[in-house]
């Protein structure tokens, strides 16, 4: 049971890895041209859908048919090359009863390594959750003594704000943020509560320990971490008006920190490993019009459906 399991979380693994790379690259390409981060996040819910889910809707455009065809194109010329060879020109060999190799052996140490890979993977698995948990239980306790400043916003000794809790999430800030930066950084963080960050980022950590052992899947991690980051910055300006960009760049790095000591799962927003690509990002957003809007829509749908569905079936 455990080894068909693995071998399926292996198999979507896999599937998703190459379907991750292509449409990463047209993110990539999206973000080039201007189209807005929040409309892109639509790509990285289909690499979460196949990260986890092992069956799909099919779909005449699906990117599948086309891997569907050329394998159909491959075996049809195999198999034309096969039946050229003269049948009569074949050499038969006539294997006596004591010769018949002993398969026994190497069959049994391939389910072994499979059963053991695939505890492996279970194992590695309960110490992500594990550390997870551990970790979220250590930050809440330190939490505890946070002052409340109103609503649902908390002060603490802390060297990042940060959104902590998954069903009655507070925003936490540092004690020692000047005042004329706070109204930033607390719409920031408002935005990644309307915007439910803390519950996508906790997910996409939920599939990090399913697929731990895929090491693109770490780098997807990272890079989703900062897509949610810059979509947020982007919509702050928005808020705020492009006008005021000089002024929230200056709070981005007047309360950027060197070594965030937060959790991998909470931390969110002032961190100068990312600072620099924000601040770059910032300089660079323009206001989007409707059509640009619109196109990143329209095309990010059309990428779901090309990205996110099976092929299908051949009648």
């Amino acid at each position: 049971m455990l080894c068909s399991v693995f071998s399926i979380i292996l198999k979507m693994s896999c599937m998703t890895s190459v379907i991750a790379i292509l449409l990463l690259s047209v993110k990539y390409i999206f973000q080039r041209i201007g189209f807005p981060r929040k409309i892109m996040i639509l790509l990285w819910s289909v690499i979460a859908f196949r990260f986890l889910c092992p069956i799909a809707i099919s779909s005449d455009i699906s990117l599948f048919n086309t891997l569907s065809a050329l394998n159909n194109t491959y075996h049809a010329s195999f198999q034309q090359t096969e039946n050229m060879v003269d049948t009569d020109a074949v050499i038969r060999y006539e294997i006596l009863p004591n010769e018949i190799p002993d398969v026994s052996k190497p069959a049994d140490r391939i389910e072994t390594m499979k059963w053991i890979s695939a505890v492996v993977w279970l194992a590695g698995m309960c110490a992500m959750l594990l550390f997870g948990a551990v970790s979220y239980l250590l930050l809440k306790k330190r939490l505890r003594f946070a002052v409340k400043r109103k609503d649902n916003i908390y002060v603490e000794n802390i060297p990042t704000s940060f959104v902590f809790g998954i069903f009655r999430p507070k925003i936490f800030i540092p004690d020692h943020i000047p005042e004329q930066d706070l109204e930033y950084i607390i719409l920031h963080e408002k935005i990644h509560l309307k915007r439910a960050d803390h519950i996508t980022k906790l997910a996409a950590y939920l599939i990090l320990s399913l697929h731990w052992f895929n090491p693109l899947c770490w780098v997807m991690f990272k890079l989703f971490s900062d897509d949610i980051e810059l979509a947020c910055d982007e919509t702050v300006l928005q808020k705020i008006g492009i006008e005021h960009k000089k002024q929230y760049l200056h709070t981005l790095l007047d309360n950027s920190v060197n070594k965030p000591k937060t959790i991998l799962l909470y931390h969110v927003c002032f961190s100068a490993n990312l600072t620099k690509r924000r601040v770059k990002s910032m300089i660079k957003l323009k206001k989007h019009s409707k059509l640009i809007a619109i196109s990143a829509i329209i095309i990010c749908v059309f990428s779901v459906m090309v990205f996110g569905t099976n092929a299908t079936e051949q009648k």
